[in-house]
């Protein structure tokens, strides 16, 4: 019976990286079953092979399995992601509190790191068992692939994505929900996109529209997200979440450093796309057009744009 939906609103949402040491057979069984699981053979310091005390670990591992115990005691909702071996997959389900870390011997197979070489008696993992979960394609929600959280973290709180995902596996347990999309519903990189189609369109005021771009939209270049120009009119732009006011402000002298430094024949334009409550007053906004995020979202709605973003 799935859960309800209050019930998954008050759950923390945590992001299982699964890079352990495996094989296609082993991922296959964890998916099958709803499974997460990590592996530190590696880390074990007491001779209990089937050990699930984090003391009985050193370093990674150690830090892994607490954290792994806390959500089990607390309860939590996990998003657990199987890229190593295609096809990949986002296994999502809940951890409900008093669950266990129960320790599991996969044998060896002929392809993977868990092969009968590296491991001739089997790898032990320490499982834990998910309760309604469900899966998502990448292809079809590619958000869940491109705003995972950076680093190496093995389980780690995901909180950018939290409110979406969270309407996505009700919509997938068949629950109503009834929560619009925000633009905080989007990652970074589809924001500059947002932001660079709404410059190209009748949408944005004339003296700030683009006809086409001179670079591709973000791809991490510094101080601008955006480069591009029309016939008469070359527009750079910047686009970010952030709310931190000191942030804004020196994201904002960064691009307005540009118009010092530019020799061009065609007028300069520098587009700030930000939080509209952090939007600055306009005596601070001397050479900068700040466009609030909110309204580009609610205006690329119109184009469909937004509903193949958050499908």
């Amino acid at each position: 019976m799935s859960p309800e939906s209050d019930k998954i609103d008050d759950l923390v949402l945590v992001y299982i990286r699964h890079n352990m040491d495996s094989n296609p057979e082993i991922y296959k069984k964890l998916i099958e079953n709803k499974w997460i699981a990590v592996h530190y053979e590696g880390l074990l310091i007491s001779k209990d092979r089937k050990s699930t005390d984090p003391d009985d670990y050193e370093g990674q591992g150690r830090h892994v399995l607490k954290r792994l115990w806390g959500y089990c005691e607390s309860g939590a909702l996990v998003a657990a992601d199987f890229s190593k071996y295609p096809p990949a997959k986002m296994l999502v389900g809940r951890i409900p509190s008093g669950s266990k870390i129960e320790p599991m011997i996969f044998p060896p197979s002929e392809e993977g790191e868990v092969n009968k070489e590296n491991y001739p008696e089997g790898a032990t993992y320490r499982v834990v068992k998910l309760e309604d979960a469900v899966i998502f394609d990448y292809a079809e929600h590619p958000i869940l692939r491109t705003a995972q959280p950076p680093g190496g973290g093995v389980v780690v709180r995901w909180k950018k994505i939290e409110r979406h995902l969270k309407v996505l596996y009700k919509k997938k347990l068949g629950i109503p929900t009834e929560i619009p999309p925000t633009v905080y519903d989007l990652d970074f990189a589809q924001l500059e996109v947002l932001c660079s189609e709404y410059l190209r369109r009748a949408l944005a005021p004339p003296r700030m529209r683009v006809d086409y771009f001179l670079t591709p939209v973000g791809r991490g270049k510094k101080d601008t997200d955006i480069d591009g120009a029309s016939r008469n009119a070359r527009v750079l732009g910047q686009a970010s979440f952030s709310s931190d006011i000191k942030e804004i402000e020196k994201k904002i002298e960064n691009l307005r450093s540009f118009a010092k430094e530019y020799n061009g024949s065609k007028r300069l334009v520098l587009v700030y796309f930000g939080p509209k409550e952090c939007e600055p007053p306009k005596s601070q906004l001397k050479e900068i057009e700040y466009v609030p995020i909110e309204k580009v979202f609610d205006k690329m709605r119109e184009t469909g744009i937004v509903e193949d973003m958050l499908p």
